[in-house]
């Protein structure tokens, strides 16, 4: 038989002493290093994995902080420009506050002359500055979204447009 050759099953340096024993079973050192390195890589993925449970719920809160806004800026854009002005009048110009569950928001209207902004623009001419502003969280970790939005009664015609 040339090419080949043949090894023992167990390698022995002497007569009786085998080179390594086969053993079943892992040893105590073994078993604590394998929990000890599973620990280390398991803390950060529970770290991260929380981290982004707290960003996912942060999200959905702003998300529904977003959407109350816009329905108060719509309802508030749908009364138009004459009752808003009305409004105004009748409550010089305060800050409404409302809740709704864990949110509150708050309502402010001011009435801008547009005349010191652009000169040569009629007299009188105006536009109701919208602001609604939604709040949620506990006391010192309160949080808020804003929304702004202009309103005017006609086309207004700057000077040098169309």
């Amino acid at each position: 038989m040339t090419g080949f050759i043949r090894f023992n099953s167990t390698l022995k340096l002497s007569e009786g002493t085998p080179l390594y024993r086969r053993e079943a079973g892992f040893s105590l050192i073994e078993v604590l290093a394998a929990v000890a390195l599973v620990g280390i890589l398991i803390i950060p993925l529970l770290s991260m994995f929380t981290g982004s449970i707290r960003a996912v719920l942060l999200a959905g809160q702003e998300t529904k902080a977003v959407s109350l806004a816009q329905e108060k800026m719509e309802v508030l854009k749908g009364k138009g420009y004459a009752q808003l002005k009305k409004e105004l009048q009748e409550q010089k110009n305060s800050p409404r506050r409302e809740a709704v569950g864990d949110y509150w928001w708050e309502t402010e209207l001011k009435c801008l002359p547009l005349s010191h902004l652009f000169p040569g623009l009629e007299e009188g001419a105006e536009i109701i500055f919208l602001r609604v502003s939604v709040f949620w969280g506990e006391e010192g970790k309160q949080r808020s979204v804003s929304l702004v939005s202009y309103l005017g009664e006609d086309p207004v015609r700057l000077p040098g447009g169309p």
